[in-house]
């Protein structure tokens, strides 16, 4: 059973529908956002596992981030990750099915340097989009 921010989503909202409901739901207020992209993969069985990657740079001091990652209604399992300038693991993400977020819980804060956020799936066709969000 889904809980708190991702309780009762339409299963049948397209990728973009779902990122805005999530994105109401789950990001604190005084978050902007920091990054956003999306992938795609057309319905070819050959074809390698939709992946995202989205760079981004902090400065000034800590700074609090958040990811969403939804993927197309026929994607079953998406991963989400953070890392450092190094390619070394931050924080896993916790899957929700076709969607993911990083931290579950409030936040992850980070001291000024170069980041990336990556989102995969190896199941389904479709878009994969990823986004992140910064507190000011």
């Amino acid at each position: 059973m889904r809980e708190g921010c991702f309780a009762n989503l339409p299963d049948s909202a397209s990728t973009r529908e779902l990122l805005k409901v999530l994105t109401a739901r789950c990001v604190s207020p005084g978050m902007t956002e920091l990054i956003g992209g999306s992938a795609g993969r057309p319905p070819d069985a050959d074809l390698p596992p939709t992946s995202i990657e989205l760079f981004f740079d902090l400065a000034d001091g800590v700074r609090c981030v958040r990811f969403l990652a939804v993927g197309d209604a026929s994607m079953s399992s998406v991963e989400l990750v953070l890392l450092d300038a190094n390619r070394g693991l931050l924080e896993r993400g916790e899957s929700f099915g076709r969607f993911a977020m990083l931290p579950v819980e409030s936040t992850v804060c980070l001291d000024p340097g170069r980041y990336s956020a990556a989102a995969r799936t190896a199941t389904g066709q479709g878009e994969l989009a990823l986004y992140g969000f910064v507190t000011e």
